[in-house]
This record gives structure tokens, C-alpha cells and sequence, in this order.
């Protein structure tokens, strides 16, 4: 008992160090173009950081009507690891901008399902969520100005509530999204959308039973709609009933049986709860649907190696290696830093960790960041030994490192207990 304790002390002493890796810069990219989808030249695209020092990156659109932000400095805004920045636009000639968002991980998982807005041009922004190392793809579509009389002094825009709830939702305030769902849900109680999305909300704000009651009413009004049970999943597994969690997204794979957010939630969970097959199925699907997305193939060679299949696992990993050659050492690095900055990595996560960096380090012998992200990964699953081999490694490689005191008295430690 004593030394799963002082385990225990040791990986939270290492783990603070991991959450920077995620760190760094993201980017942003987008197209702009008119009702008829032609491109807007010059249009101005200003993006905003959340967090001071409040950092503004501008860019115009080229003679194709798009921009690219390749070096935004990530800073997250709250515990999730997540940037937010606020997003306008100014385009002469034209007033209104519908705006589509789509914000991926740097493993080309979403962040937040796709959503679209309005917004008036030189107005409100639009707020978008990027992680570090992801990227954000954000396209306009602009209205063109028209002449018409100034409105009343006493005319007032009223903003329907589940629009306005719908984008605090995808821009990450939950809390402020409360009040507007509440009054959306007043106005239509019957349409079990607005009842899901207020309970996936209420599930980032730990709020579980009245996000479970919301979930539960959704999924009675629309039992052949898919969604309530992909919430109802989630809540089940943040309460530790993986049974429930588990008949909740088979109800919901039956309903999207090629939505990516299931297979992927199937995969991991089929993963913990000893459903190898299934999860295998779910992450063979992923791989058909999104065949040059490493993360579904370090998922499948991951789920392989498990069942201990391991000329299919090799052959999946090494489709990694054959999506990008050049760079393959580091989208294994990459994947493994997002799953390592997850809030509450599950048992799932840490194999896929280790699988990713392994093979990092398979790749690159001398990538020393990698060496010490698998030693921390390694404590994680309980490998002391593993973890002290690629910590002195580490050492090796970077023998004048800014933690490397920190690191040999973790190394010390580690050794008195062989």
C-alpha cells in the first residue's frame, strides 16, 4: 500500500510539467465570399485573444477570398486546455457575415461539433474555441449592404433564445448559456434538441442530475433521433456507471452509425470495459470513414495491440507512418500530448498515450520530449520501471535541460524503489 502511495505522490509530482506540451501556437484558416459565392478580396479578419495580454492578429483575404493564421499564440482560458478568441470582420460594402465554425485538435479531432451563426460586420464578434497545436477553420459568407429607411429610435432586435444559446454553447460559455436554453425550452418544451444540447451544457458545468433529467426528458420525446443518448452516455460515464454509459451510446450508434463523436466514444469506451470487438468494429469504421485521420489508425493499432493482434497493430501504426512520413514522429508526439492534456485521462487514453509515444520514439531515438512524455504516461499505468528507463534517457539527451534537477531527484526516487 505504501508504495502505490508513494507512486501516486510521484506522478503528481511529474504531472504539472506535461499540460505545457499541448502549448505553443495554433492557426486558423478561412474562406470569405459573397450570396453567390464569389470570393471577397481584402476583407479584414481580426482575431482577438480571450486571455490577456489580449493578443490581435489581422489578416486579409487573398485574390481566392481566403486567409490563413498560421502563429496564433495559444493561451487557454479555463481547465480544459482550450484558447478563445473573438473573431470580426470588416468587409466595405457589405453588413451581415453567416459565419461556420469548425475547431479541431491537433489529432483532427473536433473540438465542438461544427456550428453556424450571424453576425453583423463591425458588430459583436463571434467566439471560437482552438486548442494548442489545433487549428479552427472559419468561413464567411457576406450579405451584401442594402439601402432601406433608418429604423425607429424605439425598434429593438429580438434574437430568438436557442440561437442565442446555441452560440454561447459552441464558443464555451456554458454558464451564460443557462439562462437563454431555460427560455428556449419555455418556448418549445416539446423539441427534445433544445433539451440535449441544455444537458450537454449543464454536463461541462458538473450539474449532472439536472443535466441527466434534461438528457433523459430529450431522448422520451425523440427515442429515433440521435443525440440524447450520446449526452445521457457522457453523463453515465462521468458518474461511473459505465453499464449505463454503455447501453446509452449503443442506443446512439444505432441511430448515427457513422457519426465520428459515437464510433469514437465507442472505441474508447468499448476499450475500458473489456468490449474489445466492439471497440475494434467502431474504430475499423472510423478508419473507412476518415482513412488519413492518424488518430482513428493509433486507435485501432492501439485497440490490436490489446487483444494482442500484432501484425494488425503494427500495420495500422504504421499507416501513421505512411500519412506523412516526414513527419510521423511528431503527429505520434502530437496525439499523445492532446490525450495526455484531456482533464481526466481514462485508462483507454493512457494505452493509446503510450502506443502513440512509443512509437515516437521508435521513429526519432532522439526525441527527447517524447522520452520524458512516456515516462510520464508510464507512471500513469503504473510502470515505475518504464518510467525511470525513459527519464534517464531524457537525461541523456538533455543532460543541461531546465527540469533536468528536477528530473534526476524523480529518477532517485524511482530507483530506491526497484
Amino acid at each position: 500500500m505504501r508504495a502505490r502511495a508513494i507512486l501516486f505522490v510521484l506522478a503528481l509530482a511529474v504531472w504539472p510539467l506535461a499540460p505545457a506540451l499541448a502549448q505553443g501556437v495554433s492557426e486558423a484558416k478561412g474562406l470569405v465570399v459573397d450570396g453567390d459565392g464569389n470570393p471577397v478580396v481584402g476583407a479584414e479578419i481580426v482575431f482577438t485573444n480571450f486571455m490577456p495580454p489580449n493578443r490581435v492578429y489581422t489578416q486579409k483575404t487573398d485574390k481566392k477570398g481566403r486567409f490563413w493564421m498560421p502563429n496564433l499564440l495559444h493561451q487557454p482560458f479555463d481547465k480544459s486546455g482550450l484558447g478563445k478568441w473573438r473573431v470580426t470582420i470588416n468587409a466595405d460594402g457589405y453588413t451581415t457575415a453567416k459565419v461556420k465554425i469548425e475547431s479541431r485538435h491537433a489529432d483532427r479531432t473536433l473540438v465542438a461539433d461544427p456550428f453556424e451563426t450571424k453576425i453583423r460586420i463591425g458588430g459583436l464578434p463571434v467566439e471560437v474555441l482552438i486548442s494548442g497545436l489545433g487549428q479552427a477553420t472559419v468561413d464567411f459568407t457576406l450579405s451584401k449592404e442594402a439601402l432601406q429607411e433608418a429604423p425607429s429610435k424605439t425598434a429593438a432586435v429580438v434574437e430568438d433564445p436557442f440561437d442565442v444559446a446555441r452560440a454561447k454553447f459552441q464558443s464555451g460559455d456554458y454558464e451564460g448559456a443557462v439562462e437563454p436554453f431555460q427560455k428556449a425550452i419555455e418556448a418549445k418544451p416539446e423539441e427534445a434538441e433544445r433539451r440535449y444540447l441544455f444537458a450537454a451544457a449543464l454536463v461541462r458545468l458538473d450539474r449532472l442530475p439536472e443535466a441527466e433529467a434534461q438528457a433523459a426528458r430529450a431522448a422520451q420525446l425523440a427515442p429515433d433521433k440521435a443525440g440524447a443518448n450520446l449526452v445521457l452516455a457522457e453523463i453515465y460515464r462521468k458518474k461511473g456507471d459505465n453499464a449505463k454509459a454503455w447501453d446509452a451510446i449503443e442506443k446512439e450508434a444505432k441511430l448515427a452509425p457513422e457519426n465520428v463523436g459515437v464510433l469514437e466514444r465507442v472505441a474508447s469506451l468499448g476499450s475500458e470495459m473489456g468490449k474489445t470487438d466492439e471497440a475494434i468494429v467502431a474504430a475499423e469504421t472510423l478508419t473507412r470513414l476518415k482513412p488519413d485521420d492518424p488518430e482513428g489508425w493509433i486507435t485501432l493499432g492501439s485497440l490490436y495491440a490489446q487483444k494482442n493482434e500484432l501484425e494488425k497493430s503494427e500495420r495500422a501504426f504504421r499507416k501513421v507512418v505512411d500519412l506523412d512520413p516526414s513527419n510521423a514522429a511528431q503527429t505520434f508526439y502530437n496525439i499523445g500530448a492532446v490525450l495526455a492534456n484531456k482533464p481526466d485521462p481514462s485508462d483507454a487514453d493512457n494505452r493509446k498515450i503510450v502506443e502513440a509515444l512509443r512509437k515516437a520514439v521508435e521513429l526519432k531515438p532522439d526525441y527527447a520530449a517524447a522520452h520524458r512524455e512516456l515516462a510520464y504516461a508510464f507512471l500513469r499505468t503504473g510502470d515505475s520501471e518504464g518510467a525511470r528507463k525513459e527519464l534517464e534517457r531524457y537525461l541523456q539527451l538533455e543532460p543541461k535541460a531546465s527540469d533536468a534537477a528536477e528530473i534526476q531527484s524523480v529518477v532517485k526516487s524511482l530507483t530506491k524503489r526497484k
